[in-house]
C-alpha cells in the first residue's frame, strides 16, 4: 500500500529518506485549496522565519487574503529583521500584484 509509505519531508532526514518513498509537503501538495485565509508568523529575533515568509507569501494566490504577523516585538533588543524591510517587500508584492 503506498499510502502507508508516505511520509513528512525534513531537512534532517531528507537525505536519508529510503528510494521509492514519497515526500509530502507544499511542493507536491495545494496547501490553499479550500483556504478562506493565511496568517504567516515570523519571529524578529530570528531571521530565517522572515527568510522563510519572504520565500512563501509569493506562493498565495492572490485571491486568498493574508495576515503577516511579526512575534516577539517585546525583544525589541534582540531584533534582527528590519520592520521597514518587512513593509517594503509587503508593499512590493501588492505593486506587483494590486489583487493583493
Amino acid at each position: 500500500n503506498r499510502s502507508s509509505d508516505l511520509e513528512m519531508a525534513h531537512e534532517d532526514n531528507e537525505a536519508t529518506t529510503p528510494e521509492g518513498v514519497v515526500a509530502l509537503d507544499a511542493e507536491f501538495l495545494n496547501i490553499y485549496k479550500n483556504t478562506h485565509g493565511v496568517v504567516m508568523l515570523l519571529d524578529i529575533t530570528k531571521q530565517w522565519t522572515w527568510q522563510y515568509v519572504q520565500r512563501e507569501l509569493p506562493t498565495v494566490p492572490a485571491h486568498i487574503p493574508v495576515l503577516v504577523l511579526a512575534t516577539f516585538r517585546d525583544m525589541g533588543e534582540h531584533r534582527v529583521v528590519d520592520e521597514e524591510e518587512v513593509g517594503y517587500f509587503i508593499d512590493a508584492l501588492k505593486k506587483e500584484d494590486p489583487k493583493r
